[in-house]
């Protein structure tokens, strides 16, 4: 941290991005955001769908690599959030306050690797895990009604998935970023209420008599080890992932860095404590035979469970709050591009005010019904999605922060600073490679299951 500090000194005594070596951009009006709205926002894009994977991520990798890669991952994202923060902040500095993760790089890397390759990667990667998060919430509904509560009903997934989105549809009519810190904050509490569920739950489960003992070895050939690994490390490399971190800045009010990054260890302080609890308590209950889904683990071959009935309902309600609500958040970028378009478009004539209310409501359910649709008719989208995120995420988590700060802050290329950050960036380069690999390959396993509109 104080190579970085010192490079931003530097910028700041040799005035490298002076207010006149910037071009001016309108000021949306006051943010008013909080610290505390900053961490919300920030747990609530980064915790959520892949939590109840991490066990079965540990099972791939066995326990000293399993928690050592979890906690590498959390470092460097952290770090790479941290160094977004102190642009943001130099920015903010320099009289401009960027809103959205685009223009940031189009100051920096050009308009022209913005609109190909940064630019469409966050808009793939936001409404892809839209759709996700759809999915997973119609599994977590059909979990509690279908699977457990109610064995006789004959409602399929899709159903299931339309009722999640109906609600997302509902929630996503909120009108901006900022107005979704009450929701963000019961998502806050609900990845803690997961958490202490699955930690819970793990404990009974280990105890119970009629449980098989857990076993840690790594299983499979040699070959077949090394694949997981590789899948396992996919996923844990996204466990931090978070696309939007300037767009939560840009709601937050002054001084950016120091309410940023009060807000990124509040989100911190929930992700690892959700996070390594899930992972460590979920491989300790279920070992190599934990599944992609912790509460999956907790149901025996017969259809008993390890835990009690309100437990498993409990976590799977939890699970689905995050999930509304990160559907929500991931939303926020492209209604703020329809928004920003029905201004264009309508500010020359004299429309009452409820037309453009009405149209925006008919363009955000129309978005979510799409979302929604793609998650009913593509019930293996997750396998499809593990590509975009290691495809997405890497880039817009690690990599680019890294060339944004090198590019920002003019970091002489012989110096030891450029060199720690080159050897970062290979590092990141190489885990998305890895993560692309294994993702593709379990595509190809799981390819014989494609059904459209399936019953999964």
């Amino acid at each position: 941290m104080e190579d970085v500090e010192m490079e931003v000194g530097k910028a700041q005594d040799s005035s490298a991005m002076s207010e006149s070596a910037l071009p001016s951009l309108p000021h949306p009006g006051p943010s008013k955001g909080t610290w505390l709205h900053a961490g919300y926002h920030l747990t609530t894009g980064t915790a959520g769908a892949s939590t109840p994977n991490l066990p079965a991520a540990l099972a791939g990798l066995g326990w000293g690599p399993g928690v050592f890669f979890l906690t590498m991952f959390a470092i460097a994202s952290y770090y790479a959030y941290y160094l977004l923060i102190l642009i943001l902040d130099r920015f903010e500095k320099t009289g401009r306050r960027y809103q959205h993760y685009g223009e940031v790089s189009k100051e920096l890397i050009g308009r022209r690797w913005t609109i190909y390759a940064v630019a469409p990667l966050q808009f793939v990667v936001c409404f892809t895990t839209v759709v996700s998060f759809v999915l997973l919430g119609g599994q977590s509904l059909k979990a509690i009604c279908y699977d457990y509560s109610q064995p006789s009903m004959s409602l399929r997934l899709p159903m299931f998935i339309v009722i999640f989105g109906i609600a997302s549809t509902i929630l996503s009519q909120t009108p901006t970023f900022h107005s979704l810190r009450h929701l963000n904050l019961v998502s806050f509490v609900s990845s803690l209420a997961y958490a202490a569920i699955v930690v819970s739950g793990s404990i009974i489960a280990h105890y119970s008599k009629d449980k098989p003992i857990a076993v840690y070895s790594v299983l499979g050939s040699n070959r077949a080890r090394v694949m997981n690994a590789f899948n396992a490390l996919s996923i844990l490399s996204t466990m931090f992932g978070n696309a939007l971190v300037v767009e939560t800045q840009a709601t937050i009010s002054s001084p950016i860095k120091d309410n940023m990054v009060r807000g990124l260890h509040l989100c911190y302080v929930a992700t690892i404590t959700t996070f390594f609890s899930v992972a460590i308590t979920g491989y300790w209950a279920f070992g190599n035979s934990s599944n992609s889904n912790i509460f999956l683990s907790m149901v025996s071959d017969i259809g008993t469970t390890y835990i009690p009935s309100w437990m498993f309902i409990l976590g799977n309600l939890s699970m689905i709050v995050q999930l509304i609500a990160g559907s929500v958040l991931y939303s926020q970028p492209t209604f703020e591009i329809i928004d920003n378009c029905i201004q264009k478009k309508t500010h020359n004539y004299s429309q009452p005010i409820f037309f453009k209310i009405i149209l925006r409501l008919i363009l955000r359910t129309c978005f979510m019904m799409l979302a929604t649709l793609l998650a009913a008719m593509l019930p293996f989208f997750g396998d499809f999605n593990a590509i975009v995120g290691a495809l997405g995420y890497m880039p817009l988590v690690f990599i680019y922060p890294i060339i944004f700060y090198l590019k920002f802050f003019e970091v002489p290329p012989l110096s030891v600073n450029f060199s720690i950050h080159l050897i970062l960036l290979l590092i990141f380069a190489s885990a998305t490679i890895i993560g692309i690999f294994a993702s593709i390959r379990q595509f190809i396993l799981d390819e014989n299951t494609f059904k459209i509109f399936a019953n999964l």
